[in-house]
C-alpha cells in the first residue's frame, strides 16, 4: 500500500486521466473509506485478503470505473445490489454525491459494517438495508433509476431481481438500467439472460482504465442492461 500523500496524488491522477473531476474532500473521503474497510476486514470478511496488494485498483478504481463510462443525473436513485462492504456504491456516492443511494445486502454483519461506514463518512441520502433483493418491500418497486452490482450473481439473476425495482419511465438515456461489473467469458451468462428476457438490450464493454496496469483488471467488463 502507498503512503498517504503519494496515494492521494496517484488517486487524483487516475481519476482525472479517466475524465472524472474530483476535489480534495472526495479524495479524503475515499481514503477514509478504505481505511475503515480494511480495518473492519480484519474481523468481518468484506473483501478477499488476496486482493490487498492491489486493493485500490481491484476495488476502489474498479468501482469508480462505472463513472468513467456512465454519468448519473442529479437526484438519480441508485440501488447497490449485494453491496457487501459498500462496493461499488460507496465510491460511486463519494464521487457523485448528488445521487440518492440505497445499499442492500443479505448478510447482516456486512450490512452493519456498511451502515457504520456510511455514518462515519457522513454520507447524506444514503440508506443501508438488510434484505434479499427479492424480499424488498413495495416501497422499492419501480423506485430506482439505476441498479449497480459488482460480482454478485449471474446476469439472469441480476436482471430478475432488478426488473421489479427499476422505473419503467426512464427520461434519460441511462434511466431504467442495470449496470453490472463482471469478469471473464460472459457468453453463457448472456445466453441464459436472454431466456429470461424482460429487457431491451444488453451492452457489454471491455473495461479499459487509463493509468493502471491492464493485467490487474484483466478480462473485466461493464455490462449495461437497459429495460
Amino acid at each position: 500500500m502507498m503512503e498517504s500523500t503519494s496515494k492521494n496524488i496517484w488517486l487524483r491522477k487516475i481519476l482525472l486521466t479517466n475524465n472524472l473531476k474530483v476535489d480534495d474532500v472526495q479524495i479524503d473521503l475515499l481514503v477514509d473509506y478504505v481505511n475503515l474497510l480494511l480495518d473492519k476486514n480484519n474481523s468481518v470478511n468484506l473483501i478477499s485478503r488476496k486482493d490487498i496488494e492491489n486493493f485500490w485498483e481491484k476495488h476502489i478504481i474498479h468501482s469508480a470505473s462505472i463513472l468513467f463510462y456512465y454519468s448519473f443525473h442529479k437526484n438519480f436513485r441508485i440501488l447497490d445490489l449485494g453491496s457487501g462492504g459498500g462496493l461499488p456504491g460507496i465510491p460511486v456516492k463519494i464521487l457523485q454525491p448528488n445521487i440518492e443511494l440505497t445499499l442492500v445486502d443479505s448478510v447482516k454483519k456486512k450490512v452493519d459494517a456498511t451502515a457504520d461506514f456510511v455514518k462515519k463518512l457522513n454520507l447524506s441520502r444514503t440508506k443501508v438495508i438488510w434484505s434479499r433483493a427479492e424480499d424488498l418491500g413495495n416501497e422499492h418497486l419501480s423506485h430506482y433509476d439505476v441498479v449497480v452490482s459488482r460480482a454478485v450473481a449471474p446476469l439472469k439473476d441480476l436482471i430478475r431481481w432488478s426488473y421489479p425495482l427499476i422505473k419503467r419511465s426512464g427520461t434519460t438515456p441511462l434511466g431504467s438500467t442495470l449496470i453490472a461489473l463482471k469478469g471473464g467469458d460472459l457468453e453463457d451468462e448472456i445466453k441464459h439472460a436472454k431466456l429470461y428476457g424482460k429487457y431491451k438490450e444488453i451492452i457489454v464493454t471491455d473495461l479499459v482504465i487509463k493509468g493502471i496496469d491492464s493485467n490487474i483488471l484483466q478480462d473485466k467488463k461493464i455490462v449495461a442492461v437497459r429495460f
